[in-house]
């Protein structure tokens, strides 16, 4: 699925063409057109325009990401004008980056995996208790905040799955595994590059609580 089921078709002299919808999330957290598909689904509430269209970038502070389809008869729904707007995201590493965490319906063991790694990255103690709601507050301020002041970040000790951004060495996110940062576009992942070959300022793409729970220990899918 990449979400463009149910799309108008718009005709080019005597073809139809299917254009892509605008739904798959970047690293960044934006919101693109692109034919290529995507293993997770998101949701960030209705973003609906009245004409269908993709018309604002977040309604609820709530991001999650979901399964496209569990293997057990239950798929992720599709477009619901009112009440949901799906989006896509080429793996769990662009979700994270992006400010999405697991969904608590469809993927449980990760949510919970989720939490324990977040507290062990945040200092608390795995006996804490810790509601949904203070982490999708804490998300949803370091989106809004750190949008818009990315911070410098060193390449050493980085944990894997982070997103970084160095504009001198590529223009791309850059997602780190180990000592190797593999450049990301919509279709996957360049050739990796060794991060003792990057170049000038390096900046953190994902926030500091994601950058936090994969210290903690979250692998993502």
């Amino acid at each position: 699925m990449d979400g463009t089921e149910g799309l108008p078709l718009f005709a080019t002299g005597c073809n139809s063409v299917r254009r892509p919808r605008q739904n798959r999330v970047t690293p960044w957290g934006t919101i693109e057109a692109t034919h290529h598909k995507g293993t997770l689904m998101g949701n960030r509430g209705d973003l609906h325009a009245p004409d269908g269209s993709l018309g604002r970038p977040w309604r609820s502070r709530r991001w999650i990401s979901c399964l496209l389809d569990t293997g057990d008869g239950w798929r992720a729904p599709m477009d619901e004008p009112g009440r949901n707007y799906p989006l896509f995201f080429h793996d769990e590493a662009v979700a994270l980056a992006a400010g999405h965490r697991p969904c608590g319906e469809c993927r449980p063991d990760a949510l919970a995996a989720f939490i324990e790694a977040w507290k062990i990255g945040h200092g608390l103690k795995l006996r804490d208790w810790l509601p949904l709601r203070e982490i999708d507050r804490r998300l949803h301020h370091a989106r809004l905040f750190e949008m818009r002041h990315r911070r410098r970040v060193g390449v050493t000790n980085l944990p894997n799955g982070v997103f970084i951004w160095c504009p001198k060495f590529d223009a791309r996110p850059l997602h780190v595994v180990g000592s190797f940062a593999h450049p990301w576009q919509h279709q996957g992942y360049d050739d990796p590059r060794h991060l003792t070959e990057l170049c000038g300022p390096t900046y953190q793409i994902s926030s500091s609580p994601i950058i936090a729970t994969l210290r903690g220990g979250y692998v993502p899918a």
